[in-house]
């Protein structure tokens, strides 16, 4: 590669870079002063420190937000604030469970949380594939969560025959504003939705991932849509 090639992109890296260190250092939500970003060809790895489970995750939908970015690997710690008393396990299993059971469209009585350091586990069933994503979502912000592992599995009280889903999740894409059904395969077997194609920001893959994972009777999605600039 000519040298002033490699320098152009080294530069144009640094500047993709800093691009994200600013979304990040203007959103409100986080506190940037000890995340490191690293970024090769669109791949981004995020890395460091922030003080709750909540900015970690806004820290990572923020790189995603940036243009030109293909992935995104969220390798950052919760380091709870010192001096601050933050709940023990069985305090914050009770305070998530309390959350759940206030939120209307959960059946928390099929949600089993279990606390250990700080990392929540969630386990059990929704009636819906949506609120796999949903109830872990409603844990995010509550004080002393330093990781969430998700186990939680759709089992609607009605089938949806494969035929029905494919064609829905279709004519979803196709209302779409990013994305055209041109972009995006779709199989479906068993409930399980199988997505395959390219598409060329976040933005346009959360419209198609969306259009799945709302749709009614999906059990579960293998997402090999590729995020091409």
């Amino acid at each position: 590669m000519p040298k002033g090639e490699l320098s152009n992109m080294v530069k144009q890296t640094e500047l993709k870079k800093q691009e994200i260190i600013d979304e990040m250092t203007w959103n409100d939500k986080v506190d940037a002063s000890e995340i490191q970003v690293k970024i090769d060809d669109g791949k981004v790895e995020l890395s460091g420190t922030v003080g709750s489970f909540m900015e970690r995750r806004e820290a990572e939908m923020d790189a995603w937000l940036v243009s030109g970015v293909r992935n995104v690997k969220n390798n950052i710690t919760v380091d709870l604030t010192e001096g601050i008393t933050y709940p023990s396990d069985e305090e914050l299993k009770q305070r998530i469970e309390k959350v759940l059971i206030w939120d209307a469209t959960l059946n928390s009585l099929k949600i089993e949380v279990s606390v250990n350091n700080g990392i929540v586990s969630l386990e059990g069933t929704v009636d819906s594939f949506w609120k796999i994503s949903f109830t872990e979502s409603k844990v995010h912000g509550v004080s002393g969560v330093v990781g969430i592992i998700n186990k939680l599995a759709a089992a609607p009280e009605e089938s949806v025959a494969d035929e029905m889903i494919a064609k829905d999740i279709m004519d979803a894409i196709e209302r779409k504003l990013l994305i055209s059904p041109d972009d995006v395969d779709v199989k479906v077997k068993n409930g399980v939705v199988n997505l395959e194609g390219m598409v060329t920001s976040w933005s346009a893959w959360r419209e198609a991932y969306n259009s799945a994972e709302n749709t009614i009777g999906v059990l579960d999605i293998n997402d090999n849509i590729i995020i091409s600039p």
